[in-house]
């Protein structure tokens, strides 16, 4: 199809699948990716400094990535000078080996939730590298996906069919209707399948007792009470 993959981040046990089908890729496990540690073919590339103007751009990207570093800190010991060294030392690093890769397209299997992919994806879109990464449809259909471009800026295509829609010249697909008039409403229409699975199946949960006693639980005015930490 004229693709030409050339780098590659994944559990090491994808390399035996990968590797074989594109013998030229740099494989990087996922595990040393987030520990900074680069496969031997960017063992040459070392980490630029941050000048100012690229640290007030990144500015945003940086204090989302510190607070995802919430889950790794469940007795409030990881300072904030402690994340945002830790932020940066990723943030250089992965600006180097984006730049050194000279990518035209980054595809993610799914939005990026950990601080190191997340960073990359901030990195791409700064540089102008496109993004894409696939949402499934589900509760509405397990087997179809769509790209997006980033979780903030959603789907380019489905919205340009949302926008073209207006005067009926190109409606949207029935699959993806029902996506999103599923999505627009209530969270527990919309909740992912499995999240509603761990709800149901383990009984001592703590997110499930503190979903379950918000939508219990009520104030004398009618209000639902909810916890917050």
């Amino acid at each position: 199809m004229g693709w030409e993959p050339v780098y590659w981040v994944g559990p090491p046990a994808v390399a035996k699948m990968v590797l074989p089908l594109f013998p030229e890729v740099i494989f990087h496990s996922r595990y040393d990716a987030n520990h900074l540690v680069s496969p031997p073919q960017l063992a040459h590339v070392m980490p630029e400094p941050l000048d100012d103007p690229y640290l007030r751009a990144t500015a945003d990207a940086q204090l989302v990535a510190m607070k995802m570093l919430d889950v790794f800190d469940s007795l409030d010991a990881f300072t904030f000078d402690e994340r945002a060294r830790f932020v940066r030392q990723r943030l250089r690093y992965w600006k180097s080996v984006v730049l050194a890769l000279r990518l035209d397209i980054v595809l993610f299997p799914f939005s990026p939730h950990t601080v190191y992919d997340y960073l990359i994806l901030e990195i791409c879109r700064l540089a102008g590298i496109r993004t894409v990464m696939f949402e499934n449809c589900y509760p509405i259909d397990f087997a179809t996906f769509f790209t997006i471009d980033s979780p903030q800026a959603g789907s380019i295509e489905l919205q340009a069919a949302l926008d073209s829609g207006a005067d009926d010249s190109a409606p949207v697909p029935p699959l993806f209707e029902a996506y999103l008039q599923r999505a627009r409403g209530e969270y527990h229409t919309a909740i992912p399948w499995y999240m509603q699975d761990q709800f149901d199946t383990s009984s001592t949960d703590l997110a499930k007792q503190v979903f379950a006693s918000g939508t219990r639980s009520k104030r004398g005015d009618g209000r639902r009470r909810w916890w917050s930490w």
